[in-house]
């Protein structure tokens, strides 16, 4: 089992790290031959394992171009491709590969505001047999969810249970999350305690972690001192903190060995996070900047299309409003959910007279 898993893990970062790191959409060729290349490696040769490489290749590039819609396409094969390929290993139908292709399902649906389709997929991951304990990208989901959706009093909320077999820098991940929504609804005492669990979780990575996993922890850890410091009104001291773990990630990226799986592994990203603070400061051009960085390292968030608009609508800067506004209800014009966000894009948009998606 371990070294299957570990196979497994092989062959993602193998594609990650052979494909995504000259990602481009038209590279497709090469990119399929060369995922069939890495699955008959690490496989053999027959034909479901080349198809399921082939759609996980796919599905990595298309949600690092954050092309939601395509994801979504080859995304609602990939739990499919990956049951196949573990069923001819004598696995059960649950294995970690297939958890991780529906997180990444998920993760496109919510960007693309189909909140409800991402909690169907929770409750059909909710459904199968975790016998190795708590597996972490199935607790990542209702984490993120909230996160994505800004509903800070169910990040708030998020259980962060123990065991024995999670990764700690998985579990640092959901703490963050959990101290983060205490942190933006304001609830200090419990953001306080969630952030010495978080800062417990850093010294564990410090001393059993790798050297990726500290720095990322370590981002983690100062973001969420951020939020705590926010929380409790000392703006220049949050600022600090947050301008620290965006340079930190910064450097994260930079050194990482593949820096599109390394993007992965972010909660979310420091530069959406310091444009959030930004403009909760008031400082609405140097939101709107920090925003548009976070689209330049991670493609088509739908929070980071979403502030940029909206401190540009408030800079009175309508053209650049509209034009971020359009790409946000462009990728969402098939979401079956409502958020206050969508809302108010769509009447910013009416009333300049377009009505795209209305």
């Amino acid at each position: 089992m371990n070294t299957l898993k570990a196979r497994k893990n092989v062959l993602l970062v193998a594609v990650l790290g052979g494909l995504l790191g000259t990602a481009a959409v038209h590279a497709d060729d090469s990119m399929k031959a060369h995922s069939a290349d890495m699955a008959n490696a690490m496989y053999g040769t027959s034909a479901e394992v080349r198809q399921a490489a082939i759609d996980w290749a796919a599905l990595q590039v298309y949600l690092n171009q954050g092309m939601w819609k395509e994801a979504i396409a080859v995304g609602q094969d990939a739990d499919h491709s990956a049951l196949v390929k573990s069923l001819g290993h004598g696995l059960d139908g649950s294995s970690e590969e297939e958890r991780l292709g529906m997180y990444y399902l998920a993760y496109a649906y919510l960007q693309s505001a189909q909140d409800d389709k991402a909690q169907q997929i929770y409750q059909l991951m909710m459904a199968q047999s975790h016998d190795n304990g708590v597996d972490y990208h199935l607790a990542s989901i209702p984490a993120r969810s909230a996160l994505e959706r800004h509903d800070w009093e169910q990040a708030a909320r998020i259980e962060v249970p123990p065991s024995a077999n999670a990764v700690i820098s998985d579990e640092a991940g959901l703490v963050f999350a959990k101290t983060i929504g205490a942190a933006r609804a304001g609830q200090v005492d419990a953001a306080k305690v969630s952030m010495r669990h978080l800062l417990s979780l850093y010294q564990s990575v410090k001393k059993e972690g790798t050297r990726h996993q500290k720095r990322v922890v370590a981002t983690q850890v100062l973001a969420a001192q951020a939020w705590v410091q926010q929380a409790q009104g000392h703006q220049p001291a949050a600022l600090s903190l947050m301008q620290k773990a965006v340079e930190k990630e910064r450097q994260t990226l930079k050194l990482a060995d593949n820096r599109f799986l390394a993007a992965w592994q972010e909660v979310i990203p420091m530069n959406e996070l310091l444009g959030d603070m930004l403009l909760e400061q008031g400082a609405l051009a140097d939101a709107k900047a920090a925003y548009v960085r976070s689209l330049q390292q991670s493609h088509n968030r739908y929070n980071s299309l979403y502030g940029a608009a909206y401190a540009a609508e408030h800079l009175g800067e309508s053209e650049t409003a509209e034009s971020y506004y359009i790409q946000l209800l462009s990728m969402t014009n098939a979401n079956t959910t409502e958020r206050d966000s969508l809302e108010h894009a769509r009447n910013y948009m009416a009333r300049s007279g377009n009505t795209l998606g209305s």
